[in-house]
């Protein structure tokens, strides 16, 4: 288990950086349900779970801890495989598991639960376990994210996270998050990691009726990454780009 390294000055440059790539890569970044995390801010800390398709979902959760909640303490469980290949992000509150390693994910879990110690405190965790495609069912959640809200000595409160990423009508897809109430920490394992799995599940859900509808296109704006044509693509159409002032 690798666990944190947090350099707290360089959490403030990833945080503009990751703003800026996530403008550059994609037309909108939309967040759905942001007041659920909000409200518990003060309250307790915060164990939010998700589903896991794609490289950018450790970007968003450190996004939406940072800035999302005013400089949360975050913390991220992730592969130690990758967590070496990309050690900064240990920097930034990433903690590492040996994925297989029954043992060692055991002492990530205790880890993660001795973080959720208090108010203020943020615990980023896919218990889908490696990326999976966004239409898998079901989406087969391990319960070491369960153990692990069972584990803290402060009851925290669970909230469940869905991403989608979501090609359109502009050149650059959208991120899709959606965010619901916290589920109550009850049961035994089997029990809680169901509960976690049915409300991500029904948010993918919701999301994907959004898509449908159009509706998402509502959804509150949390990153502008601009809808419209390149300078170069402008100027190749014989228009001068617009300039805001």
């Amino acid at each position: 288990m690798i666990p944190t390294n947090r350099r707290r000055l360089f959490e403030h440059f990833f945080a503009w950086h990751v703003t800026g790539r996530f403008a550059k890569r994609f037309s909108a970044v939309r967040v759905r349900g942001l007041e659920h995390l909000r409200a518990e801010r003060d309250r307790r800390p915060i164990l939010v779970v998700s589903n896991h398709t794609s490289w950018w979902d450790p970007l968003l959760m450190f996004h939406l801890s940072f800035r999302g909640m005013n400089k949360l303490e975050g913390h991220a469980l992730m592969d130690a495989k990758n967590l070496r290949a990309l050690p900064l992000l240990g920097w930034i509150g990433a903690f590492g598991v040996e994925i297989g390693d029954k043992a060692d994910g055991e002492r990530a879990v205790q880890y993660g639960a001795e973080q959720l110690s208090r108010a203020g405190k943020f615990v980023g965790v896919y218990p889908q376990g490696r990326e999976r495609p966004i239409t898998e069912r079901p989406l087969g959640f391990k319960q070491g994210a369960a153990r692990m809200a069972l584990l803290a000595k402060v009851e925290p409160a669970i909230v469940p996270l869905s991403v989608r990423y979501e090609h359109g009508r502009h050149e650059k897809p959208e991120v899709l998050a959606n965010i619901g109430p916290a589920i109550a920490r009850a049961g035994d394992e089997a029990t809680l990691t169901a509960a976690m799995e049915a409300a991500v599940t029904a948010l993918l859900d919701e999301t994907q009726a959004a898509v449908h509808t159009g509706e998402h296109r509502a959804w509150p704006l949390y990153i502008d990454g601009g809808a419209g044509p390149s300078v170069g693509e402008r100027v190749l159409a014989g228009s001068a780009p617009r300039v805001h002032r």
